[in-house]
């Protein structure tokens, strides 16, 4: 009975969070997928729904010995994210992020760390506690549910939501890294501090 109860907290808890995280993100551009060569190219917002949209378009192109996905997203929602890290890791996928060129914050990180290999590039400093505006890389922060008036304000369920993720795709160090920044920040992660972690499987092309 105890342990029933426990799921059905945990489904309220996560259905709770899906819901406002929609809200949330119903103005924002959805992600959109590509194919470049061998890996997916994931762009945008992730939004609640785009995990049957990655599934659909990772069937449609199933015959081209797809290697791994390429990450450039800000986040979104924290449900979508998960489930596609699951098809992700399922699928034996390389995750990429470009700290060159591409941003993969918030929620992104739980697609990145969904990956069998992390490769991370570029990315040998400006790590710490960042304002999000111009960010590249990845970066961590608090789950936030949106606020009533403006921004977005500190979510636990949401929180707990993200860490939960990070274990069940056994890399433990990410939900270490969640609480050192609040919504409205981000803590940039260097490509040594992410390698030493465990977050990052290589920091250049394996």
């Amino acid at each position: 009975m105890t342990l029933m109860r426990s799921r059905l907290s945990r489904s309220i808890v996560c259905a709770a969070v899906a819901i406002a995280s929609a809200a949330h993100l119903s103005s924002a551009t959805p992600c959109e997928l590509s194919l470049e060569g061998r890996l997916i190219a994931l762009r945008g917002h992730i939004l609640l729904g785009d995990q049957y949209k990655f599934r659909d378009f990772l069937e449609r192109i199933r015959a081209r010995q797809i290697s791994g996905v390429s990450l450039d997203s800000p986040g979104g929602s924290i449900t979508a994210a998960g489930e596609i890290g699951r098809i992700i890791r399922a699928e034996g996928l390389t995750t990429i992020v470009d700290a060159s060129r591409t941003i993969c914050a918030s929620s992104c990180t739980i697609l990145f760390t969904s990956g069998i290999k992390r490769v991370y590039l570029h990315a040998p400093g400006a790590g710490g506690l960042l304002r999000q505006a111009g960010l590249r890389g990845l970066g961590f922060h608090q789950g936030s549910l949106p606020g009533q008036y403006s921004g977005s304000h500190y979510s636990g369920p949401g929180t707990a939501q993200m860490m939960g993720w990070y274990e069940e795709f056994g890399v433990p160090a990410a939900a270490t890294l969640v609480d050192k920044a609040p919504p409205e920040a981000i803590y940039g992660l260097t490509g040594p501090l992410a390698l030493s972690l465990g977050i990052a499987t290589h920091t250049a092309w394996p």
